[in-house]
């Protein structure tokens, strides 16, 4: 799934069948959000779980001598942490 950061909606949809990992062939992804989803042999359809993720690690801050080390941020979620929350946060407020 692909969409621009700009956009609300999925705007393309790419079936790279039973796979664990694809490539997308001269393609830039500066300005789009991909996501994953799974379809069963059904055909039943998991969340999209969007990958938005920096195009480099954070640095780690300086510590200087005789300071003690900060604890590092948490803010950064894996796919299958961003699928949990896209599920809790679609379901209607009666049942969280």
């Amino acid at each position: 799934m692909i969409r621009r950061t700009t956009a609300a909606e999925w705007q393309r949809e790419i079936d790279v069948g039973n796979v664990t990992s694809y490539t997308l062939p001269d393609f830039s992804i500066d300005d789009v959000v991909l996501g994953v989803k799974a379809i069963d042999r059904e055909g039943n359809q998991s969340l999209v779980s969007a990958y938005d993720l920096p195009l480099s690690p954070p640095k780690k801050p300086e510590v200087k001598p005789g300071e003690a080390p900060t604890a590092e941020p948490t803010s950064q979620l894996t796919p299958s942490e961003t699928s949990r929350r896209a599920a809790r946060d679609s379901r209607p407020s009666s049942n969280r």
